[in-house]
């Protein structure tokens, strides 16, 4: 398993691994990753396996605050087979690099929230 840049090229499987987490019109998720991908602030990682099926994906962005630009993850996905090995600490390493490359050193989530139930899991 790695950790690859979503890209263009990622849409079909991204969109559907949105889908996973946030159920709803593909087609809307696919017109909000295009809009992800032309904004600078914003980043995505895919969890690909060796023959290039992604498994698991997370977002970012980074804000500006009255003192400061800050970051947060805005959706973080792992397929359940893919959960408790490892694999969710590879994507939020790799959204943290991405972050510290472009002078964040916080960052946050609201996943803690009651209504987010798979984050508990």
């Amino acid at each position: 398993m790695k950790v690859i840049e979503a890209s263009k090229a990622d849409l079909s499987a991204w969109a559907e691994l949105r889908n996973a987490l946030w159920p709803g019109d593909l087609d809307a998720h696919r017109a909000e990753i295009d809009e992800m991908l032309s904004d600078p602030s914003q980043s995505a990682f895919l969890l690909v396996d060796e023959d290039e099926i992604s498994h698991g994906f997370i977002e970012g962005k980074y804000y500006q605050a009255k003192d400061q630009r800050y970051g947060h993850v805005e959706g973080w996905y792992l397929a359940p087979e893919m959960r408790g090995k490892g694999y969710g600490q590879m994507l939020m390493s790799q959204l943290e690099a991405w972050f510290l490359h472009h002078s964040i050193a916080c960052f946050h989530s609201d996943t803690i929230e009651a209504e987010y139930p798979l984050s508990h899991s």
